[in-house]
C-alpha cells in the first residue's frame, strides 16, 4: 500500500534525523537551512497523509492504542504504555456486490469479480470522541459501495483488550447486497517481526499472534473465517484485495442479502496475554461478558474519573478541557505512576518517555482540574528514586518502568520544575503529610540548583534539548525550586538545625539569583543564554514570570521581553515559535509556547491578545478529535511533531486556568 512504503521511507528519516540531532550534526542545518528544507518538506508532505497522524488514543493506563484518521489502528503499547508496540497496522476491509449477481459457483473467478472494494482510505471518514467516556467513534461511507460503516474502538477497564464494535449498513435504496468483511492484521511483536508466530486456533475461532511475553488472540463475536499465510493468497476475492493480501493474518465475516437501510453489528477483540493460553482464556471472557458490557463499564469507569469543570469554559474550550483532562489520565501509566509525554514511536519521534518537566506540568494541569491522585503518586515515585533523595540527581528522561533512558545530557531546570509541582500540589490539597514524607528528595533536588562560583546555575542543556549553557529559562526554574524548597520547609514547620539551614542556604541562592538575572537583560529582552551567549530571544524567557516569578509579570523588562517575543517569533499563521532560527522541523509554532504567552498576557490584563492565542491553540486541536499537536507546520498548518503532547494538552489546561483567575505560580501560594 502507499501508506505502508511512505511510511517506510518516513521511519527511515526519522530516525536518521533524530540520530544526527543526538550526535550534534543538525547544528550543520542550524547553519545552513536551505539543506534542510527538502527533507524538512518531506516529513510535512507525509505528514499530510492522514495515516501518519493519531486522531485518537484509547486505553486503561495499562494499554495503549492509537487510531489514525482511516480508523486503522497504528499502535498497541502493552504491558505498559510505554512498553514497546506490537503493530504495524491493524485495518478493515469490505467487498460488497448486489444479492441478485450472485454466482453459485463461489470458486469462479467470476464470483471474486463480482465483489466491489474500495479501500478505506478512500471512503469519506471522520474520527471524534464520543461525549461520555473515552471511546473513539470513526464514521465513514462510500457512496460508490453504497455502504456506511460507524466503528466504536475503547479499551477495556478490567482486561486488556482493545474492542473494535462496527456497524454496517446497506446505503442503497432498492438493492439488497452482500457482503465480505475482512479485519486485517500486521504485527511486530516487540517492535520485531523476526520469531513472531501466527497461527489460527480453530477450536476457538481466532487468530493468535506472539512471542516471548508478549501474544495477541483475536476474534469476532461472530463466526469468522481465519486466513493465515499461504490461505491469504489462494483465497481468489482476498487475493485481489491489494490493500489486505500483504497482512499476517485476516478474519472475514460474510454477511448475505442486506435489506436496503438494515444495518449489521459486530465486535472484534484484540486480547492480551503474557502467553498464548492467557491471551486466549481472555478472548473467551470477553466473548461471554460481550462487547456492549465492556463499553458500558469502561464508560462508567471514565465517568466517574472525569473531573469537573468548573471554570466557567463554554463550547470548544469546555470541550477541548475535557479530551484534555482524559488524555492527561490515559497517558499515565497505573503501575508505575508515570507519565509519558506522547505515545509517538518507534517510527514517529519517540516521546514514550517520562521527563520530570513534561510530567510535572501535567501533574499541575490535572491538580487545577481537581485530579490529584495521579499528581499525588507521579511525585512521590520521583522522590523515591534512589538517585533523586540520595543526590537530588534527575535523568534527562526516563522509561515508564523508572529505568533511565538513552540521554545526551542533563537538564537542571527539571528539578525546579519538579519541586514546584510539589509545592503547588501541597497548595491545593493541604496534604502536610505528602511533604513530610517528601523532604529528603526535595532537599537534595534543591541543592543541586545552587548557585556556582559565577552565581550562576550550574551549565545544562536547556528545555528544548539543544544546546549546553547557562539558560534563562534554567535560571528561572533554579530561583523557582529554591524558593519553593523553603517554602516546603517553612509549611513542614521542623525547626532542626539542618532544616533550618538548608532553609537559609535556599532563600540566600534565591537571592543571588535576582541579583544576577539582569546579566540575560540586553536592553530590549532577556537573551536566551550565558556561557556561550546566545543573544537571540527564547519564549522559555517567560518562565521568569511564569510560573517561577523570578521577575514581577510587571516589570517593564518582562512586558518588554513578552513583546519582543511576540514581534520575532509570532508566525503568519498566529502561533508563537520557541526560538529565533528554530531548525526543528523546519521551525514552527508550538502549543506550548503559544498557551505561555497567551497566559502571560492574560496576568497583565491583555485579556483580547491572551483570547487571541488561546482560540488560535484551540483552532489547532485536530478536527473532531481534539488531539494537540506539538506544534503546527507554519505554512501547511498541519499538525507536525507528536500527536497528541500532555505538554501541549497541559499548557492549555493551564492557560485556560490562568484566564480565569486561578494562578498556579510561585508568588501566589506565598
Amino acid at each position: 500500500m502507499v501508506i505502508d512504503r511512505a511510511k517506510r521511507t518516513y521511519r527511515i528519516l526519522i530516525k536518521l534525523l533524530h540520530f544526527m540531532n543526538e550526535i550534534g550534526v543538525t547544528g550543520f542545518f542550524k547553519r545552513y537551512p536551505s539543506l534542510y528544507r527538502p527533507v524538512h518538506r518531506f516529513i510535512v508532505n507525509a505528514t499530510e497523509t492522514r495515516g501518519f497522524v493519531n486522531y485518537g488514543v484509547i486505553g486503561n493506563r495499562r494499554m495503549l492504542a492509537t487510531i489514525d484518521a482511516y480508523g486503522s489502528i497504528t499502535n498497541i503499547y502493552w504491558p505498559s504504555i510505554g512498553e514497546k508496540e506490537h503493530v504495524n497496522r491493524i485495518y478493515a476491509s469490505v467487498g460488497v456486490r448486489r444479492s441478485e449477481e450472485k454466482d453459485t459457483n463461489s470458486k469462479d473467478s467470476k464470483y471474486s469479480d463480482l465483489y466491489k472494494h474500495i479501500p478505506f482510505e478512500k471512503w469519506s471518514m471522520s474520527t471524534y470522541y464520543l461525549p461520555r467516556g473515552l471511546v473513539l467513534r470513526t464514521e465513514g461511507k462510500s457512496s460508490k459501495l453504497g455502504v456506511a460503516v460507524v466503528v466504536r474502538d475503547f479499551v477495556d477497564i478490567d482486561m486488556d483488550v482493545v474492542v473494535r464494535q462496527y456497524i454496517l449498513q446497506n446505503r442503497r435504496k432498492l438493492e439488497r447486497i452482500d457482503l465480505k468483511f475482512v479485519f486485517a492484521e500486521k504485527m511486530n511483536i516487540n517492535e520485531e517481526k523476526k520469531g513472531d508466530i501466527i497461527e489460527e486456533d480453530k477450536e476457538k475461532n481466532c487468530l493468535v499472534h506472539g512471542k516471548d511475553e508478549v501474544w495477541f488472540a483475536i476474534g469476532c463475536e461472530r463466526d469468522a473465517e481465519i486466513l493465515v499465510g499461504n490461505k491469504i493468497e489462494d483465497d481468489i476475492l482476498v487475493s485481489r484485495m491489494e490493500n489486505v493480501k500483504k497482512a499476517d493474518g485476516l478474519l472475514v465475516v460474510d454477511f448475505d442479502n442486506i435489506l436496503p437501510g438494515v444495518i449489521r453489528e459486530f465486535s472484534f477483540f484484540i486480547c492480551a496475554g503474557k502467553n498464548k493460553e492467557d491471551a486466549i482464556r481472555v478472548l473467551d471472557l470477553s466473548r461471554k461478558v460481550s462487547a456492549e458490557k465492556m463499553r458500558l463499564r469502561t464508560v462508567d469507569w471514565w465517568e466517574n474519573w472525569r473531573p469537573n469543570i468548573r471554570i466557567g469554559a463554554k463550547g470548544t474550550s469546555k470541550r477541548l478541557l475535557d479530551i484534555s483532562a482524559k488524555i492527561l489520565g490515559v497517558l499515565y501509566d497505573e503501575k508505575e505512576s508515570s507519565m509519558i509525554a506522547s505515545p509517538m514511536g518507534p517510527d514517529m519521534p519517540d516521546y514514550r518517555y517520562v521527563w520530570a518537566r513534561d510530567g510535572t506540568y501535567a501533574s499541575v494541569a490535572l491538580d487545577l482540574l481537581g485530579k490529584h491522585e495521579e499528581p499525588r503518586r507521579f511525585y512521590e515515585t520521583f522522590c523515591n528514586l534512589n538517585e533523586v533523595k540520595k543526590d537530588g540527581i534527575i535523568e534527562q528522561r526516563y522509561r515508564t518502568n523508572w529505568e533511565p533512558a538513552p540521554r545526551f545530557g542533563i537538564q537542571l531546570d527539571q528539578a525546579g520544575t519538579l519541586i514546584w509541582g510539589i509545592w503547588v500540589h501541597y497548595k491545593l490539597t493541604n496534604d502536610i503529610d505528602f511533604l513530610i514524607r517528601n523532604q529528603a528528595a526535595i532537599k537534595a533536588l534543591a541543592r543541586t540548583l545552587l548557585p556556582k562560583s559565577d552565581s550562576l546555575p550550574q551549565r545544562t542543556i536547556d528545555l528544548w534539548e539543544e544546546y549546553k549553557s547557562n539558560h534563562v529559562y534554567t535560571l528561572a526554574s533554579a530561583y523557582g525550586g529554591l524558593f519553593c524548597a523553603s517554602q516546603i520547609l517553612e509549611a513542614i514547620e521542623d525547626n532542626s538545625k539542618e532544616n533550618s539551614s538548608a532553609k537559609s542556604n535556599f532563600l540566600e541562592g534565591c537571592s543571588r539569583y535576582r541579583e544576577v538575572v539582569n546579566r540575560f537583560w540586553n536592553g530590549r529582552y532577556f537573551i536566551k543564554s550565558l556561557n556561550p551567549k546566545i543573544e537571540h530571544v527564547d519564549a522559555s524567557a517567560l518562565g521568569l514570570a511564569l510560573p517561577f516569578d523570578l521577575i514581577s509579570v510587571y516589570d517593564k523588562r518582562m512586558v518588554s521581553t513578552a513583546e519582543y517575543i511576540e514581534e520575532k517569533l509570532r508566525y503568519a499563521n498566529g502561533g508563537i515559535g520557541r526560538f529565533e532560527h528554530d531548525s526543528f522541523y523546519g521551525g514552527n509554532p508550538w502549543i506550548i509556547t503559544t498557551s505561555w504567552l497567551g497566559m502571560y498576557y492574560a496576568m497583565i490584563g491583555k485579556k483580547e491578545s491572551a483570547r487571541n492565542l488561546i482560540s488560535w491553540v484551540e483552532s489547532s486541536a485536530l478536527p473532531d478529535s481534539y488531539l494537540l499537536p506539538e506544534q503546527i507546520e507554519r505554512k501547511e498548518n498541519v499538525p507536525v511533531g507528536a500527536v497528541p503532547l500532555s505538554w501541549s494538552h497541559a499548557m492549555y489546561v493551564i492557560s485556560i486556568n490562568v484566564l480565569n483567575g486561578n494562578l498556579p505560580f510561585v508568588k501566589y501560594f506565598e
